[in-house]
């Protein structure tokens, strides 16, 4: 066997921008990832239940009864709730998704209002008997292995003045609540707030139910209901933070993803009780606005890390992109920083990079477009966003694992050859697989693929160098493996002794996702600089790094590789 050791010298340094993540609105990787707020659903939304839609890009809905079952039932399996037909059925009789009744479900009824962030929860509690309570309520664990101190804040009005008591029980036991407070309810919407202590003799591993309840007939209104631990980071899990600062993170992607091309980042700012909330653009479920600019910007100032901002060249326009660079970077005197002023932050976010747009060459993506499409795209926003600030970096919409070869990337340089162009690729290496399908040969699979990377990006360097624009540099805002476990094939009986399983496949939360990113991460270093930044796919429960479920947060071998290689950050090859 003969081995090659690439050792040649580089008089440049190892850029930190290799060792960055990415963060998405998709499943549980801000909200019940990375977000501290334990409940589900907290704003009673109305829920949306997706599939894609290709014609025009993103999702529509699929309000099939099937479908509505089948999501809950995966639900509450990931949460370790009770009884999904409960959770169904409450659903279908006007109770926000993930809440149930509590006490005599004759005596109560909901419906929903709109308000001025979306669905209001309305709840009729009647003809209580005596000693009787009413009301609604979640099942949720608590991260008591940490802390036994929890702070709600509920925003609610009533029809007419009532004692309302939220409590935490065990839910196995949900008439002996373990602690409780009462609020007078009024006739004006009002933002309440206050602290429970869980006893330390309560158990660890419990499933909890908090529930508000009426203890007389009663009519109320609630719009959100939100319960944090009390050692929250401006509202950010302390173990995720902890996590990712131990590990040299140094750069953040935000918002998205798919998620970024439906995105109003206006949405995202000012109080947060007054966000709305909207249809996932891109996912199943709803986004809650409570994770916007200034929660981005300081969960990166906690972590230490760079923020890279991602803007909405799906459906957005160039003006919005500008302003939200504004928004952030823009001094006080001007419109939106005068805005971001009034919102309690006078001094510039100084976000320096940004991208503009995410795989809009694809028609999952909310209006995705032609090579010749996202060169006029990447000119328009370019231009409104560095009429603003001149001195951001910019990130253009490079087409996916295709390099010089491909007619997206072509038109893109040919259009836009500026000096410094910056480009995205997405290496998401993957299979779907079987459980007649050989583990050692997938693993070789995901092996091998940052060699073949390393030479797309070698010819992509040529042949940029080649056109006259050696300065251009490609970014990559989105790295994982990205096989799947399909099960048999329609027709196939199961395998009575398969050679894959779920349990078995190399994937995102074993080695194989450490040995691909970190041998990519090599290339690039190889490349002296040709790949300006990395940003893993992802921090929390989206591919691999850190786990977080049942507020009980593991790491991923992935994550251990990412704190081992980080120090090489500034080195010199």
């Amino acid at each position: 066997m003969r081995v090659k050791v690439g050792a040649e010298p580089s008089a440049k340094p190892i850029s930190g921008l290799l060792f960055g993540k990415f963060c998405e609105h998709l499943g549980a990787n801000i909200y019940g990832g990375m977000e501290a707020q334990i409940l589900f659903n907290p704003t009673f939304g109305r829920w949306q239940f997706a599939q894609e839609d290709p014609a025009s890009g993103g999702v529509c809905l699929d309000p099939r009864p099937e479908t509505v079952r089948k999501r809950t039932e995966q639900l509450v399996g990931q949460r370790g709730w009770s009884d999904a037909r409960r959770i169904e059925e409450a659903f279908h009789n006007g109770l926000g998704y993930g809440w149930i009744p509590i006490g005599n479900i004759e005596r109560l009824r909901f419906s929903s209002d709109a308000g001025a962030q979306g669905r209001v929860q309305r709840v009729e509690v009647r003809d209580l008997e005596a000693n009787q309570t009413a009301g609604i309520g979640q099942e949720t664990y608590l991260p008591l292995h940490r802390i036994r101190k929890y702070e709600f804040c509920m925003v609610a009005r009533a029809i007419a003045p009532i004692e309302l008591s939220l409590s935490i029980a065990k839910a196995d036991a949900p008439g002996l609540p373990l602690v409780s407070a009462n609020l007078s309810l009024g006739r004006e919407r009002h933002v309440y707030t206050g602290r429970l202590e869980i006893p330390t003799d309560a158990p660890r591993e419990a499933v909890y139910l908090i529930a508000a309840e009426a203890k007389s007939s009663a009519h109320f209104i609630i719009e959100r209901l939100l319960l944090y631990p009390v050692d929250h980071l401006d509202g950010a899990d302390p173990e995720i933070v902890r996590l990712l600062r131990e590990s040299g993170l140094t750069l953040l992607r935000w918002p998205g993803g798919n998620f970024v091309s439906g995105y109003r980042w206006e949405h995202g700012i000012g109080p947060v009780d007054q966000r709305p909330t909207v249809p996932n653009p891109a996912w199943d479920g709803l986004e809650f606005n409570s994770f916007g600019t200034a929660e981005f910007i300081s969960y990166c100032r906690r972590v230490g890390c760079e923020p890279l901002i991602c803007v909405n060249a799906g459906n957005g326009t160039p003006e919005a992109a500008a302003g939200w660079v504004e928004y952030c970077n823009g001094a006080a005197d001007t419109p939106m920083g005068r805005l971001r002023s009034e919102h309690g932050f006078p001094s510039p976010f100084e976000v320096h990079y940004w991208e503009v747009g995410n795989e809009i060459f694809g028609r999952w993506q909310v209006s995705w477009t032609t090579p010749a499409g996202n060169a006029d795209r990447y000119r328009r926003f370019s231009r409104a966003m560095r009429a603003v600030d001149p001195s951001i970096r910019l990130i253009a919409t490079g087409a996916q694992l295709e390099g010089a070869d491909s007619e997206w990337n072509q038109t893109l340089i040919a259009e836009c050859a500026e000096p410094e162009l910056c480009f995205s690729d997405h290496p998401l290496i993957g299979l779907s697989v079987g459980p007649d399908d050989d583990p050692l040969e997938l693993f070789h699979f995901h092996a091998a693929a940052p060699t073949f990377l390393g030479r797309i990006y070698q010819e992509l360097r040529s042949y940029l160098r080649d056109r006259g624009v050696p300065g251009a540099r490609v970014a990559l805002t989105e790295l994982q493996t990205f096989s799947h476990f399909r099960g048999p094939r329609e027709g196939e009986s199961p395998t009575s002794e398969p050679r894959m399983t779920p349990e078995t496949m190399p994937g995102q939360d074993t080695i194989t996702e450490a040995l691909y990113w970190a041998s990519t991460l090599f290339e690039a270093i190889r490349l002296d600089g040709f790949v300006e930044l990395i940003t893993h796919s992802a921090t929390v429960n989206h591919g691999g790094g850190l786990r977080k479920r049942r507020e009980r947060v593991w790491c991923n071998p992935v994550h251990y590789a990412h704190g081992m290689l980080s120090c090489l950050a500034g080195a010199r090859r």
